[in-house]
């Protein structure tokens, strides 16, 4: 009985110190991504502030200075803000452009080229995304599927992916750290 008990104790030292070792590279991993995290969220926060500002830069700007892109494009971002039509889940180019009296080739010219390219439905994408930002972090007990479907998403998935796109981390993550600022 003796012998197999010292037999065992090297095997549960070097098994304590594999699981020491372990223990700490999870714990270093965790506090990595933690840092990371909580720098996406501040990142997330300048761009928001950033974005506003070019926004009310755009609307401050007399109607007779802006070009005909520029004019449409202040149209667009004023229904999309006041409006809120970005939460309807069945709006697309056709439908923002009869709202806004124009063609969707036209609208898409004009979004692409004050936006340096980006699409339509880009451009829609983050004001849902801006809008399931502020939900995430001021309505703590709703659902984050339900925020997705409030900011304007058709699917689930659709939100998770483009939420963890735009903010490099989960809804559920960016509620967390939002908590902690």
């Amino acid at each position: 009985m003796k012998m197999e008990m010292l037999s065992c104790g090297p095997l549960a030292g070097i098994a304590i110190v594999v699981l020491t070792l372990l223990c700490g590279a999870l714990a270093w991993m965790y506090l990595s991504l933690h840092r990371k995290n909580k720098l996406l969220y501040r990142q997330a926060e300048d761009t928001f502030r950033i974005k506003g500002a070019a926004d009310h830069l755009l609307q401050s700007l007399p109607e007779a200075q802006l070009t005909q892109d520029q004019l449409l494009f202040k149209r667009l971002t004023e229904l999309l803000q006041e409006g809120e039509v970005f939460r309807d889940q069945q709006l697309d180019r056709e439908k923002l452009a009869k709202m806004l009296g124009t063609n969707r080739t036209y609208l898409s010219s004009a979004v692409k080229s004050i936006t340096g390219g980006l699409p339509i439905r880009d451009y829609v994408n983050s004001y849902r995304l801006r809008y399931a930002a502020q939900l995430l972090v001021n309505e703590k007990d709703l659902p984050v599927t339900t925020v997705g479907e409030r900011a304007g998403f058709k699917t689930t998935s659709t939100f998770y992916r483009s939420f963890k796109d735009r903010f490099g981390m989960l809804p559920s993550e960016y509620r967390k750290y939002s908590a902690l600022k």
